[in-house]
């Protein structure tokens, strides 16, 4: 691991659109990682447990979901050496429509100036599209794909694409390749 002595934890989040396959890829990430025996921690999307317990309103709220967002991850700075979620406080920028875009742009670089990231683009290149767990159609979905790749290439200084499927295997290849496992 890069990090020896005190802990200096990555965070390896993952973006795209909706039903990209963030989650099935983040979480094969987090097992991988725990496999190797590394000390890892896997961080949920926020906003996808809104979507079940159907709490809309507050999801349209994207200061309280970065919040929320980026408090579960700050929990686990400088405890692990590597915090895996499936989402990215850069999406505010795409979902917000009740601030003003400098006020969210601000709070978003604000947020993740505090921590060391690597950003995988996970794309879907088979079109898959399953609709649980979402509020967007599909038709919604593949149209919010460029808005959310333009944000992830502003916000994310260490951003690669990967496709969904063998996503995890690319990034453990990525990890190696950057010396970070």
């Amino acid at each position: 691991i890069l990090f020896i002595g005190e802990i200096m934890t990555l965070y390896i989040e993952f973006i795209g659109r909706p039903s990209a396959g963030k989650s099935t890829t983040a979480h094969d990430v987090f097992s991988k990682l725990k496999q190797l025996g590394l000390k890892v921690e896997f961080v949920s999307e926020y906003a996808k447990e809104l979507v079940y317990a159907r709490k809309f309103s507050v999801l349209e709220d994207q200061l309280k979901v970065s919040s929320e967002q980026n408090f579960r991850e700050n929990i686990l700075m400088d405890q692990v050496d590597f915090v895996v979620t499936d989402t990215s406080l850069a999406l505010a920028g795409v979902y917000n429509k009740t601030y003003c875009p400098e006020f969210i742009e601000s709070l978003i670089e604000e947020m993740r100036s505090k921590k060391q990231y690597i950003t995988f683009f996970v794309e879907n290149k088979k079109g898959e599209y399953r609709d649980y767990g979402r509020t967007q159609t599909a038709e919604e979905a593949f149209e919010l794909e460029g808005a959310i790749l333009s944000d992830a290439e502003y916000f994310c200084n260490n951003l690669h694409k990967i496709d969904k499927h063998g996503g995890a295997e690319a990034v453990i290849n990525k990890l190696k390749e950057l010396e970070l496992l």
